[in-house]
């Protein structure tokens, strides 16, 4: 059901972070993705270390895909 209230689905930054970290930890990249907009811009000074034309930026959905499907594979030991 859902509430009247619309704030009430608004879920905090600690939730939003639990979640990510969860999906990390189990390497469940459909639901990390969930977690982005599809417009999404990250940034991460490893992506720009690994990935130097992107200058650390992964510019929407479809390029975190590509990132993480990457990563998962490299550190399947931590999952």
């Amino acid at each position: 059901m859902f509430s009247d209230n619309p704030t009430s689905m608004i879920k905090s930054p600690e939730q939003i972070l639990d979640e990510w970290f969860e999906a990390f930890n189990i390497g469940d990249l459909e639901k990390l993705l969930s977690l982005y907009h599809e417009k999404a811009i990250h940034y991460s000074p490893r992506v720009a270390k690994l990935k130097p034309e992107t200058k650390g930026y992964l510019q929407d959905k479809n390029a975190l895909r590509e990132w993480w499907e990457d990563r998962f594979q490299h550190l399947k030991g931590l999952h």
